[in-house]
């Protein structure tokens, strides 16, 4: 043997396993098995083969695959990553026909492709054909999930279709001849990379009712979902309950991904757009799907560091009114009850000067960001601020009474004096518009379950009857509170990199992409973005020493300009009651100046902390307001570097030296 008998396996044709404790031929055999060689070394250094799909020979005279396909033949790389790459016919022959009458039987190749390299072939058949099928059916029911299953029927009859072909003489056996011609079409079916099969051919593995699509059920079944009842243990912990609830909801929301047209169902195309993103499991592709689960604890605004060429597909979690498993339910809007329990993310507040106004929803990039959205409103004399508030509280209860559906084109009308709630479906179309009757309506509170810009692609999502934009009078979003005026866009805290740990995973993402850029740098970037990352790493430590629970600050309440500090919130448990909103170079409303002071008096706020930017008499008017016994100056003006320009007061300070200070002026206020 040239190999040596280190390069083989024993085998036992009867039961198909394996035996290591024979490692060699003459041990194997003399057991009553069947030794065959592995057959990974290479044989010759060219990277491929040039190949004549008509003769079935090879033209060693082309070393390239221009030459070659200039010859009109076919060029094979040399590397297949599978059985036969570097197995010449010979060496096939000698290794599997058992019976050694120089013909290769299907069962003899069959047990040889599914024994020899077995983990790089979980996708090749276990069941045979026809008048091939024997008692040699390898039993992996245990081990494959129907997906694998259904994989291995298909690659199970290509290599049936092709071992027929090759088989030229009906013998029902490869000659040495027609099994070179058989491992040529193997190698060129692993060029072509047609080893996948047909999003027809799943769905029609999968299709239990017949409609030529996957529901979420049959979705199950085919990942395995439904199978997965191995009894490892005969005791089930938690730990596993929970892990298979986890798994559920990964395939829910992988079934919901791939559900593009958002019919509650997948078709062949959908399904093969899935396999595509997953990365297919015979390429062996480390790069597919991960999904993110978060945990929201605590109310604020939070951020994502991706690394570069990374997408992030944003799927609801428990959004029941849209349960692509089942939509049986969607004739019928008007008990919502629970499943609108979340409450709205986003109120407004409206000054209305005419009979009738248009709201307004858009297709973005295709899409509507949701087919149905919930809108209270509840007519008002005083369209301020503070009424948006107080209203606030009656929302949830006119939306459990149940909405009226108003599909597009039709009006909202007859809105109650305590308000009413209307339940939006768009049509078919890019626009889907909404009358609303305002007759003798003077000012209107709304409360949306979707933020109304997410519909906006190029028009306002409300106007009057001329087609004039009417804006709030007040505002606020997605829990944010802030409490907007006029023109301003809601805003969401884009101050990240004021938490340390984010902006440390911000310092890898430009680290990733300068690499790229400029690969001659790569080890110097490396070596640079490892000495800051430390440096935050220790900064992050500092902050959390001085304001932690080993601290002494006497509280963890303070006020601020506007929400910009919601991550310093999040990471260091920081509570900021805020003006949002708040032009730092203008004045503070009154609604907004009654927040901070109930604050000071009930929460004990001693100071209040701006921008470097803002100017010095912006809250004068507030600072009077707060003089007591206890402040006999007022609330303390601090600064909160945010770092969005240059420093303003000082040269040569960066954003360590500047964090420096954020934190040292904290402490001041929080006491410690």
């Amino acid at each position: 043997d040239e190999h040596g008998d280190e390069h083989g396996v024993c085998h036992d044709m009867n039961t198909h396993e394996n035996h290591e404790e024979y490692t060699s031929e003459d041990d194997c055999e003399a057991a009553g098995y069947m030794w065959m060689e592995d057959n990974h070394e290479g044989h010759g250094d060219h990277d491929g083969v040039c190949h004549d799909e008509d003769t079935h020979e090879n033209h060693e005279e082309y070393t390239s695959e221009e030459d070659c396909e200039a010859a009109g033949h076919h060029w094979m790389e040399g590397d297949h990553g599978d059985h036969d790459d570097d197995m010449t016919p010979e060496e096939a022959m000698s290794g599997f026909d058992t019976n050694n009458d120089s013909n290769l039987s299907w069962d003899e190749f069959w047990v040889a492709w599914n024994t020899e390299d077995d983990d790089d072939h979980g996708d090749h058949g276990d069941e045979h054909h026809d008048e091939n099928e024997t008692d040699g059916d390898h039993d992996h029911e245990e081990e494959h999930s129907p997906l694998e299953e259904a994989m291995e029927d298909y690659m199970s009859e290509m290599l049936m279709t092709m071992f027929n072909e090759s088989d030229t003489d009906n013998s029902g056996g490869l000659s040495l001849e027609e099994l070179e011609h058989f491992i040529e079409d193997i190698e060129a079916m692993e060029d072509e990379d047609i080893g996948m099969p047909s999003g027809e051919f799943i769905v029609g593995a999968f299709d239990e009712d017949g409609d030529s699509a996957l529901s979420f059920e049959e979705f199950s079944e085919m990942m395995g979902m439904e199978h997965d009842d191995h009894d490892h243990n005969e005791t089930h912990d938690e730990n596993e309950s929970d892990e298979e609830e986890f798994m559920e909801a990964m395939m829910q929301m992988m079934f919901n991904m791939s559900d593009t047209n958002g019919d509650g169902s997948l078709n062949a195309s959908e399904v093969e757009m899935m396999f595509e993103m997953m990365g297919e499991e015979d390429d062996h592709h480390e790069e597919g799907v991960a999904f993110i689960g978060l945990h929201v604890e605590e109310e604020g605004d939070y951020g994502i560091a991706l690394p570069a060429g990374v997408s992030l597909h944003v799927l609801m979690g428990d959004h029941d009114d849209h349960d692509h498993g089942d939509h049986d339910d969607h004739g019928d809007h008007s008990d919502h009850g629970d499943e609108h329990g979340d409450g709205f993310e986003w109120a407004g507040v409206f000054e209305m000067d005419d009979s009738t106004h248009t709201w307004s929803m858009q297709k973005v990039d295709g899409d509507y960001a949701d087919p149905t959205m919930w809108l209270v409103l509840i007519p008002t004399d005083t369209p301020t601020e503070s009424t948006m508030h107080d209203l606030e509280s009656g929302v949830d209860a006119l939306v459990d009474a149940g909405c009226t559906v108003v599909e597009d084109g039709e009006s909202m009308a007859s809105i109650a004096a305590e308000g009413s709630c209307f339940e939006l479906h768009v049509g078919t179309g890019d626009d889907s518009t909404y009358t609303i009757d305002t007759a003798g309506i003077t000012g209107m509170a709304m409360y949306a379950q979707h933020v109304p810009t997410e519909f906006e692609r190029d028009q306002h999502y409300l106007k009057d009857s001329t087609g004039a934009d009417i804006e709030p009078a007040a505002q606020e979003g997605a829990g944010a509170h802030d409490h907007g005026h006029g023109d301003e866009e809601i805003a969401f805290d884009p101050h990240s990199w004021l938490d340390p740990v984010a902006f440390a995973a911000q310092v890898e993402v430009v680290y990733t992409t300068l690499s790229t850029a400029f690969p001659e740098g790569a080890d110097t970037f490396r070596e640079n973005a490892d000495e800051y990352k430390a440096q935050l790493m220790a900064l992050d430590e500092t902050f959390s020493s001085a304001l932690g629970d080993a601290g002494t600050c006497t509280t963890d309440t303070v006020a601020a300009n506007h929400n910009a500090y919601a991550y310093i919130s999040q990471r260091y448990g920081v509570e900021f009651v805020t003006l949002h909103g708040l032009d730092p170079e203008g004045e503070p409303s009154p609604d907004t100046v009654a927040e901070v002071l109930e604050g000071v008096e009930e929460d004990g706020i001693t100071a209040i902390y701006v921008e470097e930017y803002s100017p010095n008499g912006a809250l004068d008017s507030l600072i009077q307001q707060t003089v007591s016994d206890d402040l006999p100056d007022g609330i303390s003006v601090l600064t909160l570097y945010t770092m969005e320009m240059a420093p303003s007061d000082a040269s040569g300070e960066d954003y360590l030296s500047l964090m420096g200070k954020n934190l040292a002026n904290l402490q001041i206020g929080l006491g410690c």
